[in-house]
């Protein structure tokens, strides 16, 4: 990283306490990609080695442990000691332990989290979805209220919710570049460095943007999230200056893969007894370098109270690491618990609430309990609800009592359990799934039928539906169905009704939608 940029951000930010103290709270929210619960601080400390998938365990000592194998212990450690700052913003708030993304997979979940809404309303099941139809205009991002009401609005990082800018073909960005009414600038932001795909690269990216222009091919040895870092703390630091009050929505690619080794002085923290899984640990070091810094900038400015503080990642893990996604079954692009679980943690203003809770919430939610924070009257058609009673003290629970979803059940990105494979092509032929997850940790999923796509099942596998108790049963082993017809029929009723208020996918899966609609009839 520039020490100079870093240093002079910090510097034109302090010294300011005697300005005009901003009433309104600072907002600033991390989203990972690809990153599972258990290798977030709050939620390692409670697993055990008994907690992560045997196939999971496998798949890793094959890929990476070979002969030396795969010491759980220390990974778990590895885990738990990765990313301080945020353990301690976690002691001093909320530890959400049944939060969900609306999707299993980046893009539809972004677009879910960043409008408030079920994004299945609007077509968007697949990143091929969004990136064809981008956002709409009925469902506008939730920061143009805030923009309204006079706040900086940075986001650093990935965007993916975007069509691309045909005016950009031909150039080395058009794969990352986001046509207007889609851009982040026409979304409610005000600064906007980063990129509209799914990916770019950890060094010498050259298909970055900033606002709406071209980023030069960055310097060899740049690593891409010291550059986000930069760029974030200098957005802080210009709103804190100028006393405006600020939303940052700082998304790095951090730990998206295909996954480079971050610099040595970020892995050179953690001795897991492999060395990928210490840089994977030393990726989510380098945005916690950035939670520490940010936090002693807003500190020095008198402005670390007034400010919130939420920490997620988009979708389930996909690189079979453990601790993964335990203790529950799945990953990114299925729908068992472990594609849809994510890392929750608030805290900051007006967070009086401590500890963990079990409590169902989606990331619908967040930028709901932005404007409630506010006192923003909500926008129509969103689906999100405010936490901030809850958070507050003021409400004894989490406003869900269920939480639907519909999504890919893909084998593309994770572990094929049944199947016993993972097939790469199957995204666009795979079976879509419905789940109902409930407060008493009841999670009903309906698959539609599997083609014949997988070496195993050349003939695929009938639709299934499926009943687990997941607190009992994280790892989702025994359909209870049979077991209680009652509840089974209940909260498949309750799945459907939810079916019919949204619409079928864009592009690929619209017959197995319609499967879908019949089979929880």
């Amino acid at each position: 990283m520039k020490k100079s940029l870093i240093t002079s951000t910090l510097a034109l930010a302090g010294g300011l306490l005697g300005a005009a103290e901003n009433s309104r709270p600072n907002f600033v929210f991390v989203l990972l990609d690809d990153v599972g619960p258990g290798w977030i601080p709050p939620y390692a400390k409670r697993l055990t080695p008994e907690n992560i998938e045997p196939e999971i365990v496998e798949l890793y000592r094959q890929w990476k442990g070979k002969a030396a194998g795969v010491d759980l212990e220390r990974h778990i450690l590895t885990a738990q000691e990765a990313m301080p700052a945020l353990a301690a913003l976690a002691d001093n708030g909320v530890v959400f332990d049944r939060a969900f993304a609306t999707a299993s997979i980046c893009g539809p979940s972004r677009a879910g989290l960043l409008t408030g809404t079920f994004q299945q309303r609007w077509r968007i099941y697949d990143n091929a979805d969004i990136e064809q139809t981008g956002l709409l205009k009925t469902f506008p991002c939730l920061t143009q209220p805030l923009k309204q009401a006079g706040y900086e609005c940075g986001v650093v990082g990935k965007w993916h919710i975007a069509r691309n800018d045909p005016a950009a073909a031909g150039t080395p960005g058009f794969k990352s570049s986001a046509i207007a009414g889609d851009h982040p600038l026409d979304q409610g932001f005000t600064y906007y460095f980063g990129y509209n795909s799914y990916a770019t690269t950890y060094y010498e990216s050259a298909d970055l943007w900033e606002n709406r222009s071209a980023v030069p091919k960055r310097p060899a040895g740049e690593f891409l999230t010291d550059l986000f870092n930069e760029k974030a703390l200098a957005f802080a630091g210009n709103a804190v200056k100028n006393s405006k009050p600020f939303v940052l929505y700082y998304s790095p690619m951090s730990n998206h893969g295909p996954l480079d080794p971050p610099p040595d002085h970020y892995t050179d923290h953690f001795n897991s007894g492999i060395r990928f899984t210490d840089q994977f640990a030393g990726h989510l070091r380098a945005v916690d370098d950035f939670l520490k810094k940010i936090g002693d900038l807003l500190k020095q400015n008198g402005q670390f109270d007034n400010t919130l503080f939420v920490f997620s990642t988009d979708n389930g893990q996909p690189i079979n690491m453990p601790p993964y996604n335990a203790p529950f079954k799945g990953g990114k692009g299925t729908g068992w618990i472990g594609g849809l679980r994510v890392p929750l943690i608030i805290s900051g203003a007006s967070v009086t609430r401590r500890g963990t809770t079990a409590g169902v919430v989606s990331l619908i939610d967040i930028f709901p309990t932005f404007m409630d924070a506010v006192g923003i009257a909500l926008p129509e058609n969103i689906d999100g609800k405010s936490l901030r009673p809850f958070l507050a003290e003021q409400a004894e629970s989490t406003p869900r009592a269920i939480l639907p979803a519909a999504g890919l059940h893909s084998t593309r990105w994770s572990y094929g359990y049944e199947l016993g494979e993972r097939n790469r092509q199957d995204s666009t032929r795979c079976p879509l799934f419905g789940a109902l997850i409930t407060t008493d940790d009841v999670l009903l999923v309906r698959t539609a039928t599997v083609p014949g796509l997988y070496k195993k099942f050349p003939a695929g596998i009938p639709a299934q539906e499926e009943l687990f108790g997941f607190t009992a049963d994280p790892m989702l082993l025994k359909n209870v169905t049979e077991e209680f017809p009652e509840k089974t029929w209940r909260m498949r009723s309750e799945l459907h009704a939810w079916l019919e208020t949204v619409s079928p996918p864009a592009l690929n899966h619209e017959a197995r939608f319609e499967e879908l609609l019949d089979l929880t009839k």
